[in-house]
């Protein structure tokens, strides 16, 4: 390619790359919600601004590990999302995740322009686009696990500004930085916190400087609401088996799914761009083993590929042999990107805009309809009542919520209202129920494990059945008292 046609593509000419990162960085808007967490870790920030504590999550017991009391490990992130809420009510959860694809595009615009990846090879940039538009499409939700890359992109930026430093004064305006990313990446979600000081110590020398600065940040993680209990947490927390066994944002990468076709996808990359890497650079390779280690247990892991795997690019020589076989169609290729890049996170937009306008985010809240036949039907704060694991907002009513809504939380109730509202028959349900002695209950009406949610829950057809009183049913939640109508 000559030098006149690759300067339309790379360089400060490059803007046919930067415009598409942050363009398919948007189309991640097109989906809402990964689960229903948002409605409960909401109210754990709210309850944090309005000076009830870091805490009110109280009774969150895990059997098997004896975790004790549940921390809160994401009280920032809480008070972002009940931020968000307040600002935008229904459509918060639209806001939210808009402007966590957007900030999504503008870090890692800022990671290529810092390790020089927006120029040089054209086919790189089409590969990196690819990997932008999966994370956006795939990986970005409304969970804290989407800032924690974000601070990982900016560590690694950090850690190559300290190599790069010339003076002392400079190296401690960056440890300054930082010191702050690890303050806040710890309260925001501080179960990944650990990669913070993995990778520094991968990416550094092991000077006395560093170690000193990494003495430093490991005593801040003390700097949050619990100190010394919150470090201690987490390391259990994390290994629980209960929580692997019930929790599916854990689930490991199945190959017999589309997503563990996609990481298996993103991890075969990593290590093709590996084995054609000129500079074979021992840190990424390093990186990108660890990531695909911690991927084994859970896929939602794979997202910390992503930096790496814009890295392992700018050593690659298979790129420049793509370029050679294929220079005359790039000519013409940089505008089709951007446009497509532009359809495509219009399409986004126009999807993400219809869900938040429809009844989906909303369909979980408990509406005074519902807390009027709760009333009329004689239910107290001190009934015993099913929940659904996603009606949390019970809570706030001060019903307790005996088996597995947003507290108290067991492993053993968990699994017994997996039973109730997926695959259970009759005679288990009936045992379940005569055995925690419900006085009511408040849940969907249809089974969620369904495609297309056109399949009533075990549950409900049980009740229906056997003749139990409907106290209230809006199509989607449904509550019924334990008497049994003439």
């Amino acid at each position: 390619m000559s030098s006149r046609i690759r300067d339309k593509f790379t360089g400060a000419g490059a803007w046919w790359l930067l415009a598409p990162v942050l363009l398919l960085s948007l189309c991640g808007v097109y989906a809402g919600l990964a689960d229903l967490d948002y409605y409960w870790q909401a109210d754990l920030g709210s309850d944090v601004l309005s000076g009830l504590g870091f805490n009110t999550a109280v009774g969150l017991v895990w059997e098997g590990a004896g975790l004790g009391e549940y921390l809160n490990h994401e009280w920032l992130f809480c008070i972002v999302l009940s931020l968000f809420r307040s600002l935008f009510g229904d459509w918060g959860v639209f806001a939210l995740k808009a402007f966590i694809c957007l900030l999504t595009g503008v870090c890692t615009a800022r990671f290529l322009k810092r390790f020089d990846l927006l120029g040089g090879s054209v086919s790189r940039g089409i590969f990196i686009l690819l990997c932008v538009f999966l994370n956006a499409m795939v990986f970005v939700k409304v969970k804290a696990y989407s800032l924690s890359v974000l601070f990982l992109m900016e560590e690694l930026v950090l850690l190559q500004d300290w190599r790069d430093s010339s003076s002392k004064r400079e190296r401690m305006l960056v440890f300054d930085r930082m010191l702050l990313l690890c303050i806040v990446w710890n309260n925001v979600h501080s179960g990944s916190v650990p990669l913070f000081f993995f990778f520094a110590a991968v990416w550094l020398d092991w000077q006395l400087e560093e170690i000193l600065c990494g003495v430093t940040c490991a005593v801040s993680l003390l700097v949050n609401p619990y100190g010394y209990k919150l470090l201690l947490f987490d390391m259990f927390h994390a290994s629980d088996k209960w929580m692997r066994a019930v929790n599916g944002d854990w689930a490991s990468v199945d190959a017999k799914t589309v997503l563990g076709v996609i990481c298996a996808f993103l991890l075969a990359s990593a290590f093709v761009l590996l084995i054609f890497d000129t500079g074979r650079r021992f840190r990424i390779i390093v990186s990108v083993t660890v990531v695909f280690f911690l991927s084994m247990s859970s896929a939602r892991h794979c997202i910390y590929l992503f930096p790496f795997l814009y890295l392992a690019t700018s050593g690659c020589g298979l790129f420049d042999k793509t370029d050679k076989v294929f220079a005359k169609a790039f000519i013409g290729v940089r505008p089709i990107i951007v446009l497509v890049s532009l359809m495509f996170s219009v399409m986004g937009f126009v999807s993400g805009i219809s869900q938040a306008k429809s009844e989906g985010y909303r369909m979980w809240y408990v509406g005074d309809g519902l807390v009027s036949a709760m009333e009329e039907a004689g239910f107290t704060p001190d009934s015993r009542l099913f929940t659904d694991p996603d009606v949390v907002y019970l809570k706030t009513l001060g019903y307790q919520d005996f088996t597995v809504g947003a507290y108290p939380l067991v492993a053993n109730r968990v699994l017994d209202s997996d039973v109730l509202l997926s695959y259970g028959g009759e005679a288990q349900i009936s045992q379940i129920i005569d055995f925690y002695a419900f006085d009511g209950y408040v849940f969907c009406k249809w089974n969620l494990k369904v495609p297309y949610y056109d399949v009533e829950s075990p549950l409900y057809a049980y009740l229906v059945h056997q003749g139990y009183e409907k106290v209230y049913d809006d199509g989607w939640l449904v509550c019924f008292s334990n008497k049994k109508g003439d």
